[in-house]
């Protein structure tokens, strides 16, 4: 046999070999989404078993501009229904953030605004607050720590009633992406804590995963459980459950 035909008989296998690998690797990345879903959807269905009201929707949208390598912008835009069966609009958020990241690696910091319009009893209820945050990032064991903190202050037209508010939000997500849609896990917990009345008012516990759509666009879906501390009149206050299954974008430019 010449020695072309060896070559050629060469390329042919290695091509067979590889298209028998990416076939492998494709089943191993479907494998993996419906294992993703799945996931999601069993506890996504325990958490909700266990609410205290039906589930709500949110759609989130971030415009990120990146100035330089230490200074960016971010519109946040926050949209939520309410549980009724026809999912009617209840509350709009909307903050514009400055983030600095000159000071260290690990250390985002910076001031923000926000306004937040809500239904309360029928009536469209709105206030505007200031906040400022600081930001710890960390990576370690293959995953990302993000522990965000931050204060809210009110500057209402009708007065909520949360005054000064501290948040704690802490982010874990994976390093490692998968597929070509870059799936990245996550997980969040984020803690209000009323100064004014001293107590914590709302926790809302996050499971779900990003990925990318385009270069400059990318997504999350996500589940929430929202447990607020509630006031319901003769029996005093309790802790109540709303489920959310929430969608987020973001484009960077």
């Amino acid at each position: 046999m010449r020695r072309n035909d060896w070559a050629e008989i060469k390329i042919f296998f290695n091509k067979v070999l590889s298209s028998e690998r990416n076939e492998r690797m494709g089943y191993a990345k479907k494998h993996l989404l419906v294992a993703m879903v799945l996931t999601g959807m069993v506890m996504g269905g325990a958490l909700t078993a266990k609410a205290d009201y039906d589930p709500r929707f949110r759609y989130g949208n971030s415009l990120d501009k990146t100035i330089n390598q230490n200074w960016s912008v971010t519109l946040w835009s926050e949209f939520d229904t309410d549980n009724t069966s026809g999912h009617s609009l209840n509350a709009i958020d909307q903050e514009l953030s400055i983030v600095y990241s000159g000071l260290a690696p690990w250390l985002d910091i910076g001031p923000g605004v926000g306004y937040w319009d809500a239904k309360s009893n029928g009536q469209w209820v709105d206030t505007t607050y200031p906040y400022g945050f600081i930001t710890l990032k960390q990576t370690a064991f293959g995953l990302t720590f993000n522990d965000r903190n931050r204060f809210d202050a009110e500057i209402p037209e009708h007065y909520v009633g949360e005054g000064l508010t501290y948040r704690n939000a802490l982010t874990i997500a994976t390093v490692k992406k998968w597929t070509p849609l870059e799936l990245q896990p996550f997980v969040s917990d984020e803690v209000f804590y009323n100064t004014r009345e001293n107590q914590v008012s709302d926790n809302q516990a996050f499971v779900g995963f990003n990925f990318k759509v385009t270069k400059n666009i990318g997504a999350s879906l996500s589940f929430m459980m929202d447990s607020s501390y509630k006031d319901e009149g003769a029996r005093g206050f309790h802790w109540k459950k709303t489920p959310m299954a929430i969608l987020s974008t973001s484009v960077n430019f």
